[in-house]
């Protein structure tokens, strides 16, 4: 079952809207389109496969069993977390410009026990990050240069629509949470990409959306055991027409 936005949580952004602005939408507006989607709920062959075939890369535990195991069904791609591991897909050919929205259908099955942004403990057991535009100079000489960044996770505990500020790339990445589903219910998102990226960069324009990772981390935690499931990834831009 897929969980629309209730009026309840309509109602939370909208009293977000007229307190502290943030770039999230409970409904996509009429005079927006979508200029590209990624549907995991067509995969027909052995998962690791298709999305190789789709463009992405399966870095880190992302390509060990043993750590991490994907499998497709009804739900879309499921990734289930035995143990403590980070594992990255990532799909690093986009060229998608103008984009103002994300929608994402997605839903966690088992929380990481321990994990919590508020509490500093940067883990989760799912994360969509976006780039944006090309590679620009890491704050860190030890890290390799990699364009902005915008990570979108779903939570336990933290506060929704809080964006945080990571150990690493902390001038050009940010994250946030922007639901808290309960375990084994799938939700659609949307967020406002466009006017996050603006906004938390200090930035006129929106670079182009040239990658997007799929991130599952539970590495350091006692547990470390975690399992999601996403359906569907579709990006928006105003239509003009």
């Amino acid at each position: 079952m897929i969980r629309q936005p209730s009026w309840t949580y309509i109602s939370f952004i909208l009293i977000l809207f007229l307190t502290v602005p943030l770039p999230c939408q409970a409904v996509i507006p009429d005079h927006h389109q979508v200029i590209y989607k990624i549907d995991f709920t067509n995969i027909r062959q052995e998962p690791s496969s298709w999305l190789r075939s789709q463009g992405f890369s399966l870095e880190k535990e992302a390509d060990k069993p043993s750590f991490i195991t994907i499998d497709a069904s009804e739900k879309g791609l499921l990734l289930n977390i035995k143990k403590p591991a980070m594992g990255m897909f990532v799909k690093d050919d986009l060229y998608l410009e103008n984009v103002t929205f994300v929608r994402i259908e997605w839903g966690v099955d088992v929380y990481p026990v321990g994990a919590s942004w508020e509490k500093g403990v940067n883990r989760e057991p799912l994360m969509i990050s976006l780039s944006f535009g090309g590679k620009v100079n890491a704050d860190r000489f030890f890290l390799p240069d990699i364009p902005y960044f915008i990570g979108m996770f779903l939570c336990q505990d933290e506060p929704i629509l809080k964006p945080y500020i990571g150990n690493s790339y902390r001038r050009t990445g940010r994250y946030i949470c922007l639901d808290r589903p309960e375990p084994g219910i799938t939700i659609i998102s949307f967020f406002e990409v466009g006017s996050a990226f603006q906004q938390w960069f200090n930035k006129k324009n929106t670079p182009p959306i040239t990658g997007l990772v799929i991130n599952v981390d539970t590495s350091g935690l006692a547990n470390g055991k975690a399992e999601a499931h996403l359906r569907k990834i579709s990006f928006y831009a105003t239509n003009k027409r």
